[in-house]
């Protein structure tokens, strides 16, 4: 069997000395977290007093962080050498603590083997552990393979859109069928017929408030010009804009509604026919107070569950079938997952990595321990989870900190996982977290996206993140104000999200005495106001959210959270960075984006010198043309989100271009270059040292005069070739040189501006996303474009704005055989459609839009659009 975790703890150590001390406990936590985990993979917690072993895990992870506070910070003054004298006693005395809490429960160890050496589990257990690979599964990728047996819905759900006397349809049906899935796949296809689409999923403690700010954000990009409105001044202000337009709006997860809902939030219940309002539900008496049409949703056939389970299942199998020795087992599962997508789904994903028949027998009995449909698909995630990693455990885990319905930015999530202490101390941390992410997304457990601007976001379906909630009660996390009374003062996380508390509610509670809390999270409150004794006890804090509330200040006892790592204050109402924040030293990630109304960064910002993330884009206009100069000395930087910064040439207090070349290990950058020294100091290599880079934003903005007897626009500088990692390149205004394809990382590319000639682009080994945009001067793009072999791993194409364009390469049956999305915008010059389309079996979407010749072409009964349907019948042609 193998030695078991805690049978590597040393219980003879004496350990007189401080470093000895440190030492044991840093090398003995490990061996506590693996039991920890081993019990959680074993499902045995019941068994033993897991509350213990997590409170001494719990107790050393404070340690440890404090111990590396005080190291990171130490001084050689008198007064700070007997404050380490004392501080070292101090951790010496609960070190021993631990060893003697440790050796009370270490007989116990016995009781786990016998459970171990005679359960089932164990064998599947040492498969936890497998490598997961590192690129997602391409089936993963592939939206249609979710839409089996959603087709016919999908034509049933449009045809009700159609007639003119419905106004309010309502989806219905148990989670897991897939109702958000397919009301998303009705909303792309009808999208081009609306002037306003709009998406709100509604929380179960929904504000009209709150929802109207949504809505207005959806209408205008600003949203509703001021603060103060009242619940009717903005419902006015809604219908104001909805009345003379065409809209689709979607409720996404209502649970309750009063028969005024609609008009509460302002909208039009009596409007153009055309319009319509589209809810998902479980509650059928919410579709009686709406008036709704009622579509109710079945769970799939089993002819369809079949084919659906095998396309995750068995997606490298010929003809997506699984062994003739494992069909019957497959089939066996597919009956008992129900009908329900989630649930196969996920179940298809935890099998995906094997064909072992015992692997399969050990899963059907697992899903026939479920008594009820909503069961089924507990059982079924549960599934995906118990065949995780431990390290992966804990990152699925962590996401119960996110309210339902939250856009995660995925980088925002890594640096969380990294400030909670979920990755292992390793040089290339955000890589290991990246491997993290894909494995939740192979197993179904998290859904990653791309948005138009190519950065990468995240969502949980309900189900999922009540997975997360439940495994999270087992590490002390609670989800109230209630359930912190109940659990009492020792909890690790209290995760508030989305509640309607007030400060009142918060200072007359007990949250304040929470002194073992590690992560607080008040994230999309309407609390306006926190208590200044909040955070006085909460000594041990490491990760605190307070995105999206209303506040505009902290409490000054913020600045007693010496071993804090990650703050949250994106989307509130802050002016300037608060004063307080200077003093944590420790802070690992800041977030203050879309805080519109914060213009400046502060000097002392250069303080905190082990950041690694900052985010402050989406803020005011004037802020990034106002970045301190201290920034260059925040050498842990890797993560540095930003709209396009201007830099500054003569004042010496803000930054300088020169001065980012201090930043060796940034990750991403966005920058214009509006000046002639800037241009010579890249071509200089001034940027050379940014080689960790793999996003790259540049922008050149100095005006054509002054390249006078110079080529215009000029060559993207040959020294920016040492960026080997790069994997996305935004260029604007920049010739691009041939040396560009040596980048063999690079996934996408964006050209803008008048490039006189494009390089052989085609034979990039990774290129997934091609954008040209703005040229008009190009009349005719390289051949090379269209030849056989070229562009292999090209999933989107897209060409727009060019006025002087009059052909399109022809494509090959070899060329693009991986392309999705074609693309064709504003080439007014264009004369035929390209040949060869109906060879590109994968293409699901062809969007053309002024355009005349190709839009004529490809109307319907045209003979191109005949010719390309005969190859590829499931292709949308949209003809904007």
């Amino acid at each position: 069997m193998g030695d078991f975790p805690l049978q590597q703890v040393d219980m003879q150590l004496s350990l007189p000395h401080f470093e000895e001390a440190f030492q044991w406990l840093k090398t003995h936590l490990a061996h506590v977290r693996d039991f920890f985990k081993y019990a959680d993979d074993q499902n045995i917690w019941e068994t033993v007093n897991m509350d213990a072993i997590l409170r001494i895990a719990d107790e050393a992870d404070d340690i440890e962080c404090e111990i590396e506070y005080m190291s990171s910070n130490a001084t050689h003054s008198y007064v700070m050498m007997y404050r380490g004298l004392i501080f070292r006693w101090r951790m010496l005395r609960r070190i021993k603590k631990i060893q003697d809490s440790l050796r009370s429960i270490i007989n116990e160890e016995m009781q786990f083997r016998l459970y171990y050496e005679n359960s089932d589990l164990s064998r599947i257990a040492s498969k936890s552990n497998s490598p997961i690979p590192l690129q997602m599964s391409s089936v993963l990728q592939e939206e249609d393979s979710y839409a089996v047996g959603m087709e016919h819905k999908i034509t049933e759900i449009v045809s009700v859109l159609e007639n003119p006397s419905v106004s309010v349809i309502a989806v219905v049906g148990m989670g897991g069928l897939g109702k958000a899935f397919l009301v998303r796949r009705v909303y792309r296809s009808v999208k081009e017929e609306y002037d306003y689409l709009i998406w709100l999923r509604v929380s179960r403690s929904y504000s009209i408030l709150d929802l109207q700010r949504l809505i207005a954000l959806q209408i205008e990009d600003r949203g509703i010009v001021g603060d103060n409105l009242s619940e009717k001044q903005a419902a006015d202000w809604i219908y104001g804009r909805l009345q003379l337009r065409i809209w689709f709006i979607v409720l996404d997860g209502v649970r309750h509604a009063d028969e005024d809902f609609l008009t509460r939030l302002g909208i039009p219940t009596s409007h153009h026919r055309k319009s319509k309002v589209v809810i998902t539900t479980r509650n059928m008496d919410v579709c009686s107070k709406l008036k709704a049409f009622v579509y109710k949703m079945e769970a799939l056939s089993f002819h369809d569950s079949w084919k659906f389970f095998c396309a995750y299942a068995f997606h490298d199998t010929e003809e997506n079938r699984p062994p003739e020795d494992l069909e019957e087992l497959a089939e066996s599962i597919v009956a008992e997952c129900g009908g329900l997508p989630l649930a196969l789904k996920t179940v298809a994903a935890s099998l995906s990595r094997t064909r072992d028949p015992v692997d399969l027998r050990s899963v059907l009995r697992h899903l026939k321990q479920a008594d009820t449909q909503k069961d089924r698909v507990m059982q079924a995630l549960k599934l995906s989870y118990d065949s995780l990693s431990p390290i992966q455990k804990s990152c699925f885990t962590f996401l119960s900190f996110f309210s339902e319905g939250k856009v995660i930015d995925v980088e925002d999530l890594i640096s969380l996982w990294i400030g909670e202490g979920l990755i292992p101390q390793v040089e290339n941390k955000r890589d290991k977290a990246r491997e993290c992410l894909k494995a939740l997304a192979n197993s179904s457990l998290l859904e990653v996206y791309n948005t138009s601007d190519f950065r990468s976001y995240c969502q949980m379906e309900k189900s999922l993140l009540n997975l997360a909630k439940y495994v999270s009660r087992k590490s002390r996390c609670v989800f109230s104000l209630e359930e912190y009374t109940e659990r009492g003062s020792d909890c690790r996380r209290i995760l508030l999200g989305s509640k309607a508390i007030d400060g009142h509610a918060i200072e007359n509670s007990s949250v304040a005495n929470a002194k073992s809390v590690s992560t607080f999270s008040l994230c999309n409150n309407n609390i306006s106001l926190i208590p200044n004794q909040l955070f006085v006890r909460m000594k041990v804090l490491r990760i605190l959210d307070l995105s999206g509330t209303g506040i505009s200040m902290l409490p000054d006892s913020v600045a007693n959270l010496k071993l804090l790592r990650v703050l949250n204050l994106c989307s509130t109402k802050i002016e300037q960075v608060p004063n307080c924040i200077r003093k944590i030293t420790s802070l690992r990630f800041l977030n203050i984006a879309e805080c519109k109304k914060l213009t400046r960064l502060p000097e002392w910002i250069c303080q905190l010198k082990y950041l690694e993330h900052l985010n402050v884009a989406g803020c005011s206009d004037e802020l990034a043309s106002y970045m301190p100069a201290g920034i260059s000395k925040l050498l842990s930087l890797q993560v540095f989100a930003s709209d396009y910064l201007n830099f500054s040439i003569q004042d010496s207090k803000l930054l300088k271009l020169e001065h980012v070349a201090s930043l060796i290990r940034l990750e991403n950058l966005c920058i214009n270059v509006n000046h002639r020294e800037e241009l010579e100091a890249i071509v200089d290599g001034v940027l050379a040292q940014l080689v960790e880079l793999r996003c790259l934003r540049i922008a050149n903005e100095i005006p054509p005069m002054l390249f006078e007897n110079e080529p215009y626009p000029p060559p993207f500088p040959v020294s920016m070739a040492a960026m080997e990692n790069v994997e996305k390149l935004f260029l604007w205004n920049f010739d691009v040189p041939s040396w560009v394809c040596g980048f063999q990382k690079l996934r996408v590319i964006e050209i803008c501006g008048n490039c006189s000639s494009y390089p052989e682009l085609e034979t990039m080994p990774s290129l997934e996303c091609l954008f040209l945009f703005h040229n008009h001067k190009c009349t005719a793009l390289p051949p090379t474009f269209g030849e056989s072999s070229g562009f292999q791993k090209l999933r989107f194409l897209e060409i727009s704005e060019f006025p002087l364009l009059e052909e399109l390469p022809e494509f090959d049956d070899r060329t693009m055989p991986r392309l999705e999305k074609l693309s064709i915008n504003s080439c007014t010059s264009l004369k035929k459609v390209p040949d060869g389309l109906e060879h590109l079996k994968r293409l699901k979407r062809i969007q053309v839009s002024a355009s005349p010749v190709i839009r004529s072409a490809l109307e319907g009964g045209g003979v191109y659009r005949t010719k390309i349907k005969a190859n590829n019948p499931n292709v949308v042609i949209d003809l904007l």
